[in-house]
């Protein structure tokens, strides 16, 4: 083995064990297993952020890459089991049905369990005035209490009561004002500085 993967190895099995060692090299990437121990070792343990977002056009997708990037969070996508229509009027009136009706489609696994994070960077298009109902759905799944909440929207112009409507769906957790970035046609016309003065607030 290489010298530094060594020396990884060596450090976990004085931790812990050879078997405990072996497990985590067999499921991490060396940069991954180094960003662990330095967090031991800083005494804070694994880092307890975590991106999560829903995107069917690509613009949250494309968002919350750069902001997991910038806080070298996990990342995680939200999928719904059954896929939306392409056709773009068919794909409107599904979505005003949906939101207004409450609904919330069945949603694919989730890469990480949310209820193990403290920190959740929430990020969605806006539907019909509000978040997406997959967001809607994990919402359902996590426990939000003394949690901090980032959430982030990407739209065309209009908010509506998104705002109003996370904090009644994280209730316990301490909610963070809501970042609206729009977009025009698939580009992004919020200034980029916007959105680092943002995430440059998340703790």
């Amino acid at each position: 083995m290489p010298r530094g993967v060594i020396a990884y190895f060596l450090y976990i099995y004085k931790k812990m064990s050879f078997q405990a060692a072996f497990f985590l090299f067999s499921i991490f990437t060396i940069s991954q297993i180094h960003d662990i121990i330095i967090s031991e070792q800083l005494g804070g343990g694994v880092m307890k952020k975590l991106v999560v977002y829903y995107s069917l056009s690509g613009n949250t997708r494309a968002v919350a890459k750069r902001i997991a990037q910038t806080l070298r969070a996990d990342l995680m996508e939200i999928r719904t089991i059954k896929t939306y229509p392409d056709d773009y009027d068919v794909l409107v009136g599904l979505g005003e049905k949906e939101v207004k009706s409450g609904y919330m489609p069945q949603i694919a696994p989730l890469t990480y369990d949310a209820n193990e994070y403290d920190t959740i960077i929430i990020g969605t298009p806006v539907w019909w005035y509000t978040y997406a109902p997959a967001v809607k759905k994990f919402m359902s799944t996590v426990r939000w209490k003394g949690k901090k909440v980032y959430p982030f929207t990407t739209n065309g112009g209009e908010l509506g009561h998104t705002p109003s409507d996370f904090r009644k769906a994280l209730r316990g957790a301490v909610v963070s004002p809501v970042l609206s970035i729009r977009f025009n046609e698939g580009v992004q016309v919020t200034e980029e500085s916007d959105v680092k003065e943002w995430v440059a607030e998340i703790k």
